[in-house]
């Protein structure tokens, strides 16, 4: 018995026998002698028979049979791997089993506990260009998938722990979508990761300094004076502001944007300029702007 059965070899290993139309059978091949009958034994894990005395077709040293993944009561078998061994004559005897086997896995479950964050979890992005960091759990070898909201799936290509990928091009929020798939052919759940694109600077940035005296929108006469603010961010919204009477912004910082600050001008009577520029939550900076009032202490 031992020498008819020349090789065992079997297609879709894995397999995932679930009728979703993917790798739902596996086909197992029989090299052997010429003119017997054969016929498939199937035990799991644990040497337990889960189905006997499976026939295989065929003659002239290659013999066939397709395993839907069924035990002998016709039931779906659990997950894990099986051996497949050949029975020479006596419908499936184990007396007269090869001693040539191969083993098929059966896997009827979905990658699981995938995710997607996008740069690393920040929240805005200046750049279409980004890095997924993806996780998807399986024992196999998996494949994987994105698309952009509104977009189609690109082909399914190796999985691996971060990719590069470009958002679509206009600001707004932004989500991407992954899902993984085992060597089965099973499809995970599509989970999302999203991020707002801002490539757009603050706009409408403006500064008006209100000083003491006659006439407080052209003359103080102290240099402590009121700054009202006002700027747009449609994206991702204002978050600082520099404030500065030297347009080189010396020594200055980025503080909390307000529409309103009380302000001490450079001493001197003199022409006296002060220079501002905000900053979104993208990090984009506006242009400066700058409004001037003469000091007249005198």
């Amino acid at each position: 018995v031992t020498e008819s059965v020349v090789s065992i070899a079997n297609s879709n290993n894995p397999f995932s026998p679930n009728s979703d139309g993917t790798k739902d059978t596996t086909l197992i091949t029989v090299t052997a002698a010429s003119g017997q009958t054969l016929y498939l034994n199937i035990y799991d894990s644990n040497s337990s028979r889960k189905r006997m005395g499976m026939p295989l077709s065929g003659n002239g040293g290659t013999y066939t049979a397709t395993w839907q993944g069924k035990d002998e009561y016709n039931d779906i078998v659990s997950d894990g791997t099986y051996r497949i061994k050949v029975s020479v004559g006596s419908s499936g005897d184990p007396l007269n089993e090869s001693d040539t086997t191969t083993t098929v896995v059966v896997d009827n479950s979905a990658p699981t506990g995938s995710s997607i964050t996008i740069d690393s979890g920040e929240l805005y992005t200046t750049n279409t260009s980004v890095t997924l960091s993806l996780v998807a759990n399986d024992d196999s070898n998996k494949k994987m998938r994105f698309k952009n909201s509104g977009g189609n799936w690109t082909d399914w290509e190796d999985f691996q722990n971060s990719k590069s990928w470009t958002l679509t091009s206009t600001d707004g929020s932004k989500t991407v979508s992954l899902q993984a798939k085992d060597l089965a052919g099973n499809i995970a759940t599509a989970v999302t990761g999203s991020i707002t694109l801002d490539k757009t600077k603050p706009s409408n940035v403006n500064l008006s300094i209100t000083g003491k005296g006659d006439t407080p929108s052209t003359y103080t006469n102290e240099v402590s004076v009121t700054l009202s603010i006002s700027a747009e961010d449609a994206t991702s919204g204002l978050e600082y502001m520099m404030i500065a009477n030297d347009v080189a912004f010396t020594s200055r910082s980025w503080e909390a944007y307000s529409t309103s600050k009380e302000w001490t001008l450079a001493s001197g009577d003199d022409t006296k300029t002060v220079y501002i520029k905000v900053k979104d939550r993208a990090g984009k900076v506006s242009d400066v702007v700058s409004d001037s009032i003469i000091l007249d202490t005198t």
